[in-house]
């Protein structure tokens, strides 16, 4: 056996042995991901959850939005599909940074980019502020953007979302609906 081959069977045995003696009944215990379920506020947006037919404010049927918690319940990811054969689909991740208590939500579909934060206005409520960008050809712009949405007492949602368009400062309604849950089947 050549000098690198003994090396190596050497190297080999160490590391092997290091390994038999780290699972013992000694051995500290591996790291485990905690998830988020004991994180406090983790599950401020649970509300959110769901399979939702959305409509707007003058009751006509503008997509399906599905909700769902993901990766040991540290972030909800949202599938939207809008009523206009997929120009205005979209999917968002949000999460509770525990930093600093606040969750942010990226939002993203074709030509537009949502980025904004918040917290928890009351249970089943939630405020974010942020921005909007548009990067379309001839149209790339961003503005300020908010939104709140929140429980009614029927067991629907209710979405208002603001936007600055102009450079006054001026707020205006950008979306305002109605989230209905689907029907079980």
């Amino acid at each position: 056996m050549g000098m690198i081959a003994r090396a190596l069977a050497a190297g080999a045995l160490a590391f092997s042995g290091g390994a038999v003696a780290q699972e013992g009944p000694d051995a500290p215990p591996a790291p485990v991901a905690p998830g988020c379920a004991e994180i406090e506020g983790a599950d401020a947006f649970d509300f959110f959850v769901g399979d939702w037919y959305v409509y707007n404010v003058d009751g006509q049927y503008v997509g399906r939005n599905r909700i769902e918690k993901a990766y040991q319940d540290c972030f909800l990811f949202e599938r939207w599909s809008g009523g206009r054969g997929g120009n205005d689909d979209g999917r968002s991740t949000s999460y509770l940074d525990a930093r600093t208590g606040e969750w942010h939500q990226l939002w993203v579909s074709p030509n537009t980019i949502i980025d904004w934060r918040g917290a928890p206005e009351r249970p089943g409520a939630m405020r974010l502020a942020g921005e909007i960008a548009f990067s379309a050809p001839e149209r790339t712009s961003s503005h300020g953007f908010r939104g709140l949405i929140e429980t009614q007492d029927d067991g629907t949602l209710r979405q208002v979302l603001e936007w600055q368009p102009a450079a006054d400062g001026e707020w205006q309604t950008w979306f305002d609906g109605t989230y209905r849950p689907v029907p079980k089947e």
